[in-house]
């Protein structure tokens, strides 16, 4: 009788395991997903002119046929005696989700509830005539760290005014990289434009595989928020940086789908609850130490220290 059962068991498993395994063939493979988001838009101009860097880089977008990025804009930027709101056109019309970075960054290095409130409320306003802004905003107070009264009351507050936060969780050092090449252009020496693409593209990527893997034992399909400088040479290598991403199997996902996650542990991952993106998996409080935005900052930085 116990060799029967013990036969009985082995064949019921046996039948699991072949069941299981027809499964995971039948079932298609999920890409590992990306959404590719812009920070300092509207910076001043360095070695492209403003518009042209605009122009730039939606056509490197195209080119590499990602319909959708996401620009964080501070809205101070936005005045009369530049042509800054017609590049928010430009980046509107090409169907690009347009966010809030805060009206004054500097603001949010106070803990000043009301004016923060003032402050979102400002850039709100102007951004709200923008067909592709959807009432979404990101700043470090609100989702990394500080008071936790004043991030609740905070959260209660954009709640009530139809604004919802949003994340990145992967930087890289592209800023610093921009800076040594305005540098090497200012000072008349040559720039390696190829081997400078390769640097910038390869920097990119293996920030984004480091954080994948630091995510996947938290998340199975972590959608990644990948937070890159709106510079020249992202204007420069855009197309290439996207086509290199699309050729290891990842797909661009667009900001929309990125923030209407469904929710886990009474809190959706797409950090509704401005507390970070762990917090939203978990559904607790974070402060910023516990927040898991990965910063790349590779050797590849030091290209510039050996360039003629």
């Amino acid at each position: 009788m116990i060799t029967a059962n013990i036969s009985s068991h082995r064949s019921i498993t046996q039948v699991c395991l072949v069941v299981m395994f027809i499964f995971l063939l039948a079932s298609p493979a999920r890409s590992q997903e990306v959404v590719i988001a812009f920070e300092d838009v509207l910076g001043p101009s360095a070695t492209l002119d403003g518009m042209a860097r605009t122009q730039m880089i939606i056509s490197g977008l195209r080119r590499a046929e990602v319909e959708q990025a996401l620009f964080l804009v501070r809205t101070k930027k936005i005045n009369p005696r530049t042509k800054n709101r017609e590049r928010l056109v430009q980046y509107d019309k090409a169907g690009h989700v347009l966010a809030s970075h805060g009206h004054d960054h500097n603001l949010f290095k106070k803990v000043n509830l009301y004016a923060y409130e003032i402050d979102l409320l400002k850039s709100n306003a102007l951004l709200q005539d923008f067909a592709n802004y959807h009432g979404y905003f990101h700043f470090g107070y609100y989702a990394a760290g500080g008071d936790l009264n004043v991030r609740r009351k905070l959260r209660d507050f954009t709640r009530e005014n139809g604004l919802q936060p949003i994340y990145v969780n992967v930087k890289v050092d592209d800023a610093y990289l921009n800076q040594r090449y305005i540098e090497q252009v200012n000072a008349n020496r040559r720039v390696d434009m190829a081997a400078l693409e390769k640097v910038y593209v390869d920097m990119v990527w293996q920030g984004l595989v480091n954080y994948y893997q630091y995510a996947i034992p938290t998340v199975e399909h972590p959608r990644i928020i990948l937070l890159l400088q709106e510079n020249d040479l992202a204007a420069y290598f855009i197309a290439p940086l996207m086509e290199k991403i699309l050729e290891q199997g990842w797909r661009i996902a667009s900001p929309n789908a990125a923030f209407s996650y469904p929710k886990i542990s009474h809190a959706p991952i797409g950090l509704q609850n401005g507390d970070g993106y762990m917090a939203a998996l978990t559904g607790i409080d974070l402060m910023a130490k516990d927040l898991p935005l990965y910063h790349h900052n590779p050797a590849a930085i030091n290209y510039f220290q050996h360039a003629p």
